[in-house]
């Protein structure tokens, strides 16, 4: 039943249980209780499917909400290095900071809590970096860009070892 909308589900139920009273009615059944037992089998059937869905549903909503905070870090540092890459004016600065952006990228997309100071301080310093090539200092990009770079080692070691 998984990934047919609700509606689809209710309606089955309508003209299930419609169909059932169509056919007791035919019959022309003078007694109660069966008409009633079968009806009421379908109804349970109806919850049941109607609360799989939902329960499905729901977790499919927090898994996408983990999988958007854990993709949040690698999305947000490689918008910031590609800011600090359009802002870069020579061919080695540009160089220096797609060094940078190569490891963030390929770095685990996987966040744990742990990780999040290291992952504030990659930040800081790709924002850091940003500046520096703004300015068009190279030492300073060098700098901070080896600085990231040790920072996502860090980051990535943490994060294995808490496997």
């Amino acid at each position: 039943m998984y990934g047919y909308p609700k509606i689809w589900v209710a309606h089955g139920y309508f003209v299930i249980a419609f169909l059932v009273g169509v056919v007791f009615i035919l019959i022309n059944n003078t007694a109660y209780g069966f008409p009633l037992a079968v009806e009421m089998i379908v109804a349970a059937l109806y919850l049941a499917i109607y609360m799989m869905l939902m329960i499905m549903e729901e977790h499919s909503i927090a898994s996408d909400k983990v999988d958007a905070r854990d993709n949040y870090f690698v999305k947000n540092a490689s918008m910031r290095l590609e800011t600090a890459r359009r802002a870069a004016s020579s061919t080695e600065l540009k160089k220096t900071i797609e060094k940078v952006y190569d490891a963030v990228r390929n770095t685990q997309v996987k966040s744990i809590k742990d990780v999040r100071p290291v992952e504030d301080d990659i930040l800081a310093g790709i924002d850091a970096l940003t500046e520096a090539a703004g300015d068009g200092k190279l030492q300073a990009v060098m700098t901070e860009s080896k600085n990231v770079l040790s920072l996502i080692k860090k980051r990535d070691n943490m994060i294995r070892l808490s496997r």
